[in-house]
């Protein structure tokens, strides 16, 4: 039975190809971050964060630093 599931190879590359330009440069843009979903990663001040609902969490090759609270909830 053929299954029409792509592998993660096949994932892989079309995710690659979203992030990625020629060059290895990466695809990025600004947006308000209260237009951006919870779970995404972002570029603040030079350092990468995760988003939450309530806070950002710096992170970096040696794991998360304690969160950055947001002043407010982030509204939706």
């Amino acid at each position: 039975m053929a299954s029409d599931r792509a592998t993660i190879t096949e994932i892989d590359k079309v995710l690659h190809a979203e992030r990625a330009v020629s060059g290895g440069a990466k695809v990025t843009f600004e947006a308000r971050i209260d237009t951006l979903p919870f779970g995404v990663f972002i570029e603040w001040k030079g350092s990468a964060y995760l988003l939450t609902e309530t806070a950002l969490l710096p992170w970096s090759f040696n794991g998360y630093a304690p969160a950055v609270p947001a002043r407010q909830p982030i509204p939706r």
